[in-house]
Formats: C-alpha cells, structure tokens, sequence
C-alpha cells in the first residue's frame, strides 16, 4: 500500500510528503514535472497528467490511500475555465478512477471558501450539498462542485471511503513557489510598502492541517468531513504581527475596502472576489478537528515566526 498524492509540489503538498516520509511511509506523486520542492526526496514519482489514464494506471492501485491536493487557486474570472478543468473536471477523473481501483480512502482537499455560500455567518459543519447556480467566482465555484460530486458518488457507493477539509488560508514553511498568500507575506517581510485594505480572514499553519490530513491517513476509522481553521485576524493585526517578528516598526498604510476596488487593475492579488472575502463576516469552528483528529491548532505568533524565518533564509 502507498500514499498517493496529486498536488505534491504546492505549499500543502511539500509539507505533506515530508511528514510522511518522516513516518517512514511509501509515498508515490503525480506530478507535471519535478521541482525543487520534491527534489532529492525518496519518493516514487510518477510524471504526467492525470487526465491520462495510462498515467492514473501507473500510479493508483488496490489498496493505496489517494490524497487529492491538486488545485488552481485563482481569483480572476477570466481564470474559469482552466480553474474549472483542474478543480472539478481532474477530481472527478481522479474519483472515479480511485473507485474502480478500489483504494483504501480517498482524502479531498477543499476550501473554506466553498462554506461561504451557505447563508450563515458561524460554519460548524460542512453540508452535504452546496447549491452554486448562481456564483459566478470560479474558485469557490469548483471547490463547491467537486464536494458536491464527491458526496453523491460516496452516496451512490458507501464503501467509497471519503474524507473532505476545508482549510482556511494556508501559511508556514516549505512554500517553495510559493502560494498566493506566500508571495504577499514574502514581499512583506522583504520591505515591500505595507499597503491595505481594511478586512479580515483567517489563518492556519500548514503544519495543522497536514497534521490533520495524517490523522486521517492512519485512522481507519476516521472519515467525514473536517474544517481546518486558525486565526481570524485582520490584515493590519497579520503586518503588525510580522513587523514584531521582524523587530521592526514600519508604517502600515490601510484604505476603506469599499475603495479597495479602484486599486483591482493596478495590484494582481487585489480582485473583487478577494475583496469580497476580506469582507466577509463568516467565521468558522474547528471543534470537530480538534476533538476526532487531536490537532493543537498552533498559536499563530509562531506560525507567522516560522514563515518569516523561512522566507528570509530562503
């Protein structure tokens, strides 16, 4: 039996594959292409598409555990149809592929995002199904499709063992590319001019969630669904946060987010959508993770200490 993974170059995965060779399990990735993020690790990787089934037949068997971290996170509409082919298309390719198999568990990585359409302001527990007729972002949309995939076909066929997290925003070491947020916090912590917008979203350390992703791995008997979240602070509290990290005292320069739209064409991870979000009033609770996977969510002063050691080594 091997652990299978999809997305085991981004931040998530890098994390992953280290806790897990560090466990000493057999470990197999389908990747594009080899980076320095699973480069010199003892690990069998498997290059190609996972569109390709000769490739999927190569790389997932009887037995294994397939863990699905492969995704496209993008913010820009004009991004729908390559976010849609890799988020919901791959995953159903994947699913079902796994299914035929007849592996041990199937572990999707989704979103939080994908909860932030149920028209409630306090998340406890993921549903069963999410209606997305009417979102027009693609990312949340294709995270919401995907789960609502995954749990009619877990329907359809009990022995499918199926597990889905829902993280928050992802930070901490081993951001190799590095991820969206990476790169922001990266600029941040390299001088760039600390300018904001008033909002709020919160935080979790890689380290819990690829934490809780393993103590689904080694539990057979753990299934379902698990929210993985940190600290909801806000962007002034995060800067303020890395300034005092850093021992520094910068200038932090914030506008109203109803003027944040203006500035949409001018800064790449600034969008309507991500504005939306930062102006979100939902909050989540990550009881159950806590309690079935035994996470100590960490403090998010070490969580912010260790990116920004990461970053400026890096």
């Amino acid at each position: 039996m091997a652990i299978v993974l999809t997305g085991a170059t981004g931040h998530i995965g890098a994390n992953l594959v280290r806790l897990l060779k560090k466990e000493n399990n057999d470990v197999r990735v389908i990747v594009r292409k080899i980076d320095e993020s699973i480069k010199n690790l003892d690990l069998d990787i498997v290059v190609g598409s996972f569109y390709d089934k000769d490739i999927l037949n190569k790389s997932i068997f009887e037995g294994d555990i397939v863990v699905h971290l492969a995704a496209l996170i993008s913010t820009r509409r004009k991004d729908e149809k390559e976010v849609m082919k890799i988020n919901y298309d791959a995953t159903k390719i994947i699913a079902l592929h796994s299914l035929d198999k007849k592996v041990k568990k199937f572990i999707y990585v989704s979103s939080t995002e994908a909860l932030d359409y149920l028209g409630i302001e306090f998340v406890s527990e993921a549903p069963d199904y999410i209606n997305a007729i009417d979102i027009k972002d693609p990312y949340p949309k294709s995270k919401i499709l995907a789960g609502n995939y995954l749990k009619e076909l877990k329907r359809e066929n009990p022995s499918f063992n199926l597990s889905i997290v829902y993280p928050s925003c992802v930070i901490g070491t081993n951001d190799f590319k590095p991820s969206q947020i990476g790169g922001v916090l990266r600029g941040v912590i390299n001088g760039t001019p600390e300018v904001i917008i008033n909002g709020n979203y919160n935080f979790v350390d890689v380290k819990d969630v690829v934490n809780g992703i393993y103590s689904i791995i080694r539990d057979d008997n753990i299934n379902g669904d698990f929210i993985l979240t940190g600290s909801k602070l806000t962007l002034r509290e995060l800067y303020t946060i890395i300034n005092k990290t850093l021992g520094k005292n910068r200038l932090i320069v914030s506008f109203p987010s109803i003027f944040a739209y203006l500035l949409c064409p001018f800064i790449r991870v600034l969008t309507p959508y991500a504005i939306k979000v930062l102006r979100s009033k939902i909050d989540y609770s990550n009881q159950k993770a806590k309690e079935i996977l035994n996470i100590e969510f960490r403090n998010i002063d070490d969580t912010v200490k260790d990116v920004v050691d990461y970053f400026i080594k890096k």
